[in-house]
């Protein structure tokens, strides 16, 4: 999910993946991914242009791309194709990864320049990376592996930005908030942590022991909110920061499965999914 606005909104499905857009009233399919391909990543820009990932390449929409029949080109590529992010028409970035081994990978971040798609190789060995966040005003990108989280700026390559991860598991969402650029990150066992705006990090969240629960979706509204969400549980579908601690909360439906979340400013945000009846979009505001 991505967009510019409460009534400017994009959302992908899986199955059969295609990229819907949301006016403020109505939902219109303004394009059918070729094969049916799950979209993995959607980003709008605020001068319109939208980007998309799925398996097998990054797609790209210059002009009209609320109509019917939105003109994506699609630029193929050959590694594993994750999330995309950006911070303008010009400055976009597609996550994917490339396995080494069973163990082993390095994670490539594609940059678009607002012409051209480059791919600067980052060569730290992070696997399995599945999203990125760029923060704001700052043309650094933070994108969260199995092992670390890498910084990446053009201007100055790429690092680890948080080496002290006790164990190896996934990160599966990373967002910055609305606010003071901080960031929020979730995965495995449900956890959530917290990069503040000074860029250190902490263990916000660790409800569940269990690897197979987590969190697929966070979305920063400012450094005193923030919802995640992932499978439910009883009592438990999404979850909330209050600035000091996360809590559980429960919503209509009660079978959500969360998969995205987005903000469209500090008071409004949507989240997409699926209950027993099919696809759900919420939308909450203050």
């Amino acid at each position: 999910m991505t967009g510019r606005s409460a009534n400017d909104l994009w959302i992908g499905t899986a199955s059969p993946g295609a990229i819907w857009h949301f006016n403020g009233t109505v939902f219109t399919k303004v394009y059918d991914l070729p094969g049916g391909r799950e979209v993995r990543g959607l980003y709008a820009s605020p001068q319109g242009v939208v980007f998309a990932t799925a398996p097998g390449g990054s797609f790209t929409c210059g002009a009209a791309c609320d109509s019917v029949g939105a003109g994506f080109s699609e630029d193929p590529i050959t590694n594993d194709v994750r999330g995309v992010c950006g911070a303008s028409a010009s400055e976009a970035y597609v996550a994917t990864y490339f396995r080494i081994d069973a163990t082993s990978g390095n994670s490539l971040l594609r940059h678009w320049n607002g012409t051209t798609w480059a791919t600067p190789i980052i060569t730290s060995n992070v696997k399995e990376i599945t999203s990125c966040t760029v923060l704001p005003g700052s043309g650094r990108v933070i994108i969260p592996g199995e092992q670390d989280f890498l910084n990446y700026r053009a201007d100055a390559g790429s690092g680890s930005d948080y080496g002290a991860l006790t164990g190896a598991q996934r990160w599966l969402a990373v967002s910055t908030d609305h606010v003071d650029g901080g960031a929020f990150a979730v995965g495995q066992h449900r956890r959530v942590l917290r990069r503040a705006p000074n860029g250190n990090w902490s263990n916000a969240f660790n409800p569940s022991p269990d690897a197979g629960e987590e969190f697929r979706a966070v979305v920063g509204l400012s450094p005193t909110e923030a919802w995640a969400g992932g499978d439910p549980l009883p009592n438990q579908v999404l979850a909330r920061w209050n600035g000091v601690g996360w809590s559980f909360v429960s919503v209509t439906p009660a079978d959500l499965s969360t998969w995205g979340m987005w903000a469209a400013d500090p008071n409004t945000f949507f989240i997409v999914g699926s209950d027993s009846a099919g696809g759900v979009v919420l939308r909450a505001a203050r």
